[in-house]
């Protein structure tokens, strides 16, 4: 009996190994896969991270021209603040900028003609400024009617234009490649199963006298196909959440304004360049934190909060927010809820307008006005001791004619 049950088995045998050999093949190609899958997420999101770098530097160089065309035409120091503020943003962003670049043999090309250029620029606006300042308006605008900053912002542009096309066609290729290599990992997920579920419903008929005993076995390895099915559920949704992290972040960078995503417990998920100096908290200080805490008041922020979840979205809410070492910065915040793809939703994203500038433009507005009031009253009192001092020479003279007849 023992033989004669061997013998039944033996095919059974075979036809298992087979399968669980088959499984793991299908197992290793699908983990290769999946390993080319992810150095190919990361080359996707360094490419993203370069075109934002490239928008940024771009942003950054228009600012600070911006703010010396404002100094020439006025004189006024306050408006070097964007010229000053892309100053200090720039050595950072060109040491980062640099390292991203290094492996991108195209790239780094374009990088060696671009950062002279910038060098040329940032002369040409310290030397207009200072000409500015030290021999006054005439000078400097001769210097800017040669036309030497405009030709090198141009030339800026084609090279900052440039990298861009690369990386561009670069994020195409590897968007290209990351589509096959899922398909791919699809296809072997898919024809695997079949080809797997034809050889257990071969070991099954095979099995059938033994059905009994090897019911628990059968059931085991039902179990095992249903754990990778749902972990193979589960790195398919990691990626695709991973990707859509990466692409919502690169979103709140493209913002100059501080973009902040908070979850439906009140933590702050992720912030954006502007957030950063806006509070003077480094990130990873801010990520997971309440964002409550960085308004001046906490009660107001927690019930527009509130307001959000209740009717979708808040406009233009006034509020201030803390900065670690400076004084708080006046805004205007709006914000929304935001949806995965099936309708879940999935917290908050909410914006901050600074409104330092309007704030003082209202308050001069306000004294100028006071001060015109002020010139009015002055005039009709004027007025009233005028008209008085009339009408009582008026009837003087109506006195002295009455005396004389």
């Amino acid at each position: 009996m023992p033989l004669v049950l061997s013998r039944n088995l033996l095919p059974a045998a075979l036809v298992m190994g087979g399968c669980v050999i088959f499984l793991s093949l299908i197992g290793m190609v699908i983990f290769q896969q999946g390993q080319a899958a992810r150095q190919m997420l990361a080359l996707i999101g360094d490419t993203q991270a370069v075109l934002s770098d490239v928008n940024e530097l771009n942003i950054l160089l228009r600012d600070a021209e911006r703010g010396q065309r404002g100094y020439l035409l006025t004189g006024q120091q306050d408006y070097l603040d964007p010229y000053e503020l892309a100053l200090k943003r720039l050595p950072v962003l060109r040491e980062r900028f640099q390292q991203r670049v290094a492996t991108h043999q195209s790239g780094h090309q374009q990088v060696e003609l671009l950062w002279p250029l910038i060098d040329r620029k940032l002369d040409e606006l310290a030397r207009t400024i200072k000409l500015r300042t030290d021999a006054g308006e005439e000078p400097a605008r001769q210097v800017v009617l040669s036309d030497v900053g405009h030709d090198l912002m141009i030339q800026i542009t084609k090279v900052l234009d440039a990298v861009s096309v690369e990386e561009n066609r670069d994020l195409a290729e590897r968007n290209g490649a990351m589509e096959r290599t899922e398909a791919s990992m699809y296809k072997l997920a898919a024809g695997g199963s079949g080809v797997a579920v034809v050889l257990l419903a071969l070991a099954l008929l095979t099995l059938r006298q033994t059905e009994a005993r090897h019911r628990g076995i059968e059931r085991q390895k039902e179990d095992q196909q249903h754990e990778l099915d749902r972990t193979n559920a589960t790195l398919r949704e990691m990626k695709e959440q991973s990707a859509a992290a990466q692409y919502a972040h690169s979103l709140l960078e493209a913002n100059r304004d501080p973009l902040v995503t908070i979850s439906p417990l009140g933590r702050i998920t992720d912030v954006n360049e502007a957030t950063i100096d806006i509070t003077g908290v480094p990130r990873e200080n801010l990520l997971g934190t309440d964002f409550r805490d960085y308004f001046t008041d906490p009660e107001r922020a927690s019930e527009g909060y509130r307001r959000v979840f209740a009717e979708g979205s808040v406009i233009d809410l006034p509020l201030a927010i803390r900065h670690s070492r400076k004084a708080p910065t006046e805004v205007m915040l709006n914000a929304s809820v935001y949806k995965d793809s099936a309708g879940n939703l999935l917290g908050v994203i909410a914006g901050a307008r600074d409104m330092t500038a309007q704030r003082k433009a209202e308050r001069q507005s306000a004294a100028q006005r006071g001060m015109e009031l002020d010139r009015l009253a002055e005039l009709e009192h004027f007025q009233t001791i005028t008209v008085g001092r009339e009408l009582k020479m008026i009837e003087l003279k109506k006195q002295i004619l009455e005396l004389k007849g």
